[in-house]
């Protein structure tokens, strides 16, 4: 038998991690999301982005809005998909991440997942 309660969004009820401020919105506006709750830095931004579907010049904007962001030892963490690591565009973002960040890890496959993924995790951004 089927649950009858309504869907709540998990991350927002503040059940599980009070402290944690999500914000959602265009990641090449992430540097005006942030103003509007007075803040200039972030310590983590997590993304979902289909970075390997994104031209160079969409991924560097949007890296760029990243690091303009991030505080000195923070951290940015994404996925890719592990059939999509050979593309063009997933190559270069991988190497736009080893410019833009001192510290980049390849984190192992979930090969669990559909379609398996991995997670890239970039620390210490470098200031252009």
């Amino acid at each position: 038998m089927g649950s009858t309660s309504p869907l709540r969004e998990p991350s927002r009820d503040g059940l599980v991690f009070p402290a944690v401020d999500i914000a959602e919105g265009d990641a090449e506006y992430l540097p005006d999301t942030l103003a509007t709750r007075g803040l200039t830095t972030t310590d983590v931004v997590i993304s979902s982005l289909p970075w390997a579907s994104f031209g160079t010049e969409l991924q560097q904007r949007l890296i760029h809005a990243v690091t303009a962001t991030l505080s000195p030892d923070s951290v940015f963490a994404t996925f890719s998909y592990a059939h999509a690591q050979q593309l063009p565009q997933a190559r270069r973002f991988r190497t736009l991440l080893a410019e833009r960040f001192e510290e980049v890890t390849v984190r192992r496959t979930v090969w669990c997942n559909i379609p398996p993924a991995y997670v890239l995790q970039a620390r210490r951004p470098r200031r252009p």
